[in-house]
């Protein structure tokens, strides 16, 4: 059994579709409504990701000078 299995009726959304629709009016993923289905993308904000990669990205524009 998988332990951190949720049910949608323990949520506020009455639908998965209704959650993505949340997801994508709050800016937390990128939402695309298709006629094969809706695509979702995360959108990542971690504080510490981005600045790893604004310093890689710093480090190889240095380089490449």
């Amino acid at each position: 059994r998988d332990k951190s299995h949720v049910h949608m009726n323990s949520t506020r959304w009455a639908s998965l579709a209704g959650f993505v629709r949340y997801l994508g009016k709050t800016g937390k993923c990128t939402v695309e409504e298709t006629e094969r289905g809706w695509y979702v993308s995360y959108i990542e904000r971690d504080p510490l990701l981005l600045a790893r990669r604004e310093a890689v990205e710093r480090r190889a524009a240095a380089e490449s000078l």
